[in-house]
C-alpha cells in the first residue's frame, strides 16, 4: 500500500496527548504470524480452508476480550492487520445517533490526524444511510476521486422502475459523503456495521491515504463481513454482562456495594449502548 509523501494533517492534532499515543500503539498481539500474506492483497486468493482458519483465530481473539473497551481495541487491531488500511476506527452512536470515535489505530506515516474522542452530529450519517448499514453490512469505496459509471439498460422499459442497488458492493457513495472524505484527505474507505439489540450500535471505519487507492479483494470483503458479525455477537455479550452487573449492584443490600461499583452506576461510560 502506498503512503502520502507527508502524513495527512487536516486537524492540527496535538501529537503529545494521550489519544495520540493510544491511536498508534496496538494493545493486541498480531493474530497472524505472516503479515506479508495480507500486504500482497491475497493474490492469489486464499483457499476456503485458509479463510475459515483466519476467521476462527479472529473469533478466538474477540471472545477473549473481558470488557467492551478491550473488545473495541481488539477490533481495530485485527481489522487493520487484515485489511491493511492506514486507519481503523470504531464509531459509536448515542441514543440520538450522534457519533463518537471510541477506538482508533492508525499508521502515523500516513496521517497525523487523531479522531479518537471526537464527536460528530447525527446528520453526518443520516437515517437512510443508517438503515442501509443494517441491510448491507460492508460498504467499500475503492477510489474517492474516481468518476461513477453509468448504468445502461437493455431498453426504455428498464427505466420504468429504479434499479435496487441495496446489496451491491459497487453502489456509488453520496456526493456529500465523498466531499466529506475529500476534506479528510481520504483516498479509499471501507465500513462494517456493529449491531446490538437489533439496532445499529456503531461502525468499524477504515481509511487509507496517498496517491494510490486500496484494493480490497473479495476474500477480504467476505472475511470483513464475518468480522462484523463476530464483533457484534461479542459486543452484545459484553453489554449484556454490564447490564447484569449493574442490576446485581442495585439489588445488593445497602452498604455492601464497593465505592467503585457504585461510582460506575452514575458516571456515563463511553461504551454505553443506545
Amino acid at each position: 500500500m502506498s503512503e502520502p509523501g507527508n502524513p495527512i494533517d487536516t486537524l492540527g492534532s496535538d501529537h503529545l496527548d494521550f489519544a495520540t499515543a493510544c491511536s498508534i500503539q496496538s494493545k493486541v498481539q498480531p493474530a497472524f504470524p505472516n503479515p506479508e500474506l495480507f500486504s500482497k492483497g491475497f493474490d492469489p486468493s486464499p483457499s476456503s480452508v485458509e479463510v475459515i482458519g483466519m476467521a476462527s483465530k479472529i473469533q478466538t481473539q474477540f471472545s477473549e476480550a473481558a470488557t467492551v473497551p478491550d473488545l473495541l481495541e481488539t477490533i481495530v487491531s485485527i481489522v487493520k492487520e487484515v485489511t491493511r488500511f492506514h486507519r481503523v476506527m470504531v464509531y459509536q452512536f448515542d441514543r440520538d445517533y450522534n457519533g463518537t470515535v471510541v477506538a482508533e489505530l492508525r499508521d502515523p506515516k500516513a496521517s497525523s490526524d487523531v479522531y479518537r474522542g471526537l464527536h460528530f452530529p447525527a446528520s453526518d450519517i443520516p437515517p437512510q444511510a443508517r438503515r442501509l448499514y443494517m441491510i448491507n453490512k460492508v460498504r467499500v469505496l475503492f477510489e474517492r476521486s474516481q468518476r461513477t459509471s453509468r448504468l445502461i439498460g437493455r431498453d426504455v422499459s428498464d427505466m420504468e422502475a429504479p434499479l435496487d442497488l441495496t446489496h451491491a458492493y459497487l453502489r456509488a457513495m453520496s456526493p456529500v459523503h465523498l466531499e466529506y472524505l475529500s476534506n479528510m484527505g481520504v483516498r479509499s474507505s471501507m465500513s462494517m456495521s456493529l449491531e446490538s439489540d437489533g439496532k445499529l450500535w456503531g461502525l468499524i471505519v477504515c481509511h487509507s491515504y496517498g496517491p494510490a487507492a486500496t484494493r480490497v479483494p473479495f476474500s477480504i470483503r467476505e472475511l470483513s463481513f464475518f468480522v462484523g458479525l463476530a464483533a457484534s455477537t461479542c459486543l452484545q455479550k459484553l453489554l449484556n454482562s454490564e447490564r447484569l452487573q449493574a442490576h446485581r449492584i442495585i439489588e445488593t443490600p445497602r452498604g455492601t456495594g464497593s465505592p467503585d461499583e457504585v461510582y460506575h452506576l452514575f458516571v456515563p461510560r463511553a461504551t454505553e449502548s443506545i
